[in-house]
């Protein structure tokens, strides 16, 4: 998703390599925050959060059944290589000039992640969300799904089941 507002030209997450069509446990998720702005603004923080979580909806009679959990929780505040701060720790990004700010984060290792999934109930989703804070305005924000594809070992006891009708005699 990509954000335009008055003062901002562009406002994106850009990954590193786009053709990646998916990410597995440990795969590291890096990119660049990119701004153009189309008149002087002041930037108090930058942050950028990794996130994952699995949602699910439904209707039980009159009521909404609603749940939600956490696979992926990443924070952190990025910074603009060489680019000054001034006093009151703000950088001043002025029209004409593109800003990158890196980012980079590892997945958790294997078995704490589930594979991205969308369905009639409730999804699996996986997101970078970018933050702009401003003084004296509110925040901006810009987000990018990705996709994760865990392997599925389907040797696992939880997976096997037991029938009598396949044994051979």
């Amino acid at each position: 998703m990509v954000i335009i507002t008055k003062k901002l030209k562009t406002f994106e997450v850009v990954f590193h390599d786009p053709t990646k069509a998916f990410y597995s446990s440990g795969d590291k998720v890096a990119g660049n925050i990119v701004v153009e702005v189309s008149e002087v603004t002041k930037v108090s923080a930058m942050r950028v959060f990794g996130i994952g979580c699995a949602k699910v909806e439904y209707a039980k009679g009159k009521h909404r059944c609603r749940e939600d959990i956490e696979y992926l929780k990443y924070e952190d505040t990025v910074y603009l290589d060489h680019q000054p701060r001034d006093s009151n720790g703000l950088v001043t990004l002025k029209p004409g000039n593109r800003y990158e700010y890196m980012f980079g984060f590892e997945l958790p290792h294997p078995g704490q992640l589930v594979s991205s999934y969308k369905g009639k109930f409730g999804c699996v989703q996986y997101y970078v969300r970018a933050v702009m804070e401003r003084p004296s305005q509110p925040a901006l924000q810009c987000e990018k799904h990705f996709e994760v594809e865990e392997p599925l070992d389907v040797n696992t006891p939880d997976l096997l089941v037991h029938n009598s009708s396949f044994t051979s005699s």
